[in-house]
């Protein structure tokens, strides 16, 4: 009886492990300018990474992309996909060109929030 208490326990530890520490978070705060109806302006963004770890073999994804403008107004891009040193995210389910890239290797963010308003910067890593 003991010994399968000391299994049940030991399984239930592994499984808090699992399902609270299955993303990594990488936040940064990025300073660019955001370009909106043809007019540029400077702008900080706050971008965080959530990555998923290598045990969530079953997500479709590597994990997802949030960012938020001075307005407060935060946007998450449920779709982020690793590719060498570089994240590339998508606003929707499908792929194909995405709405956003991020370089790990040059800390460059570009994305596009809707269909005429753009980001360009360069982010810091804060946590």
């Amino acid at each position: 009886m003991a010994r399968a208490v000391s299994i049940f326990v030991g399984l239930a530890v592994v499984a808090y492990y699992v399902l609270n520490h299955s993303t990594a978070r990488e936040a940064y705060s990025c300073q660019g300018e955001l370009t909106s109806a043809g007019l540029s302006r400077p702008e900080t963004v706050v971008f965080a990474l959530d990555r998923n770890r290598w045990w969530l073999f079953w997500a479709v994804d590597d994990g997802n992309a949030y960012i938020e403008l001075s307005d407060g107004y935060p946007t998450l891009y449920s779709g982020l996909d690793e590719s060498s040193m570089s994240w590339f995210f998508y606003l929707g389910p499908g792929r194909g060109i995405p709405d956003g890239i991020f370089s790990a290797l040059s800390s460059k963010l570009q994305f596009r929030r809707d269909s005429d308003t753009f980001f360009k910067g360069t982010c810091t890593r804060t946590g």
